[in-house]
């Protein structure tokens, strides 16, 4: 038996390697994609982080301001006290 090679028509080496490229093009054009997905989901992130800052600046105000708050009515009340003992 004789090994023959068979050579492809012209046509069918053409689809192939035409077919090849649009197969690197698309795989391209995914990693861009993913490209783009990871720096908009990294934004996201860098967002959530501050709304977190500030959520816990907030947070923090609000505790003195509440204890601020009370030590001014602990502070009447003692004043008020005080009034009523003159």
């Amino acid at each position: 038996m004789k090994n023959k090679i068979v050579k492809r028509p012209q046509s069918e080496l053409h689809t192939v390697k035409s077919l090849k490229q649009k197969n690197l093009q698309l795989e391209n054009r995914i990693l861009r994609l993913e490209n783009k997905l990871l720096k908009a989901e990294t934004t996201v992130l860098k967002a959530e982080q501050q709304i977190l800052k500030l959520q816990k600046e907030n947070l923090e105000m609000r505790l003195e301001l509440n204890f601020n708050e009370s030590k001014l009515v602990k502070e009447a009340e003692e004043a008020a006290l005080q009034y009523g003992k003159e």
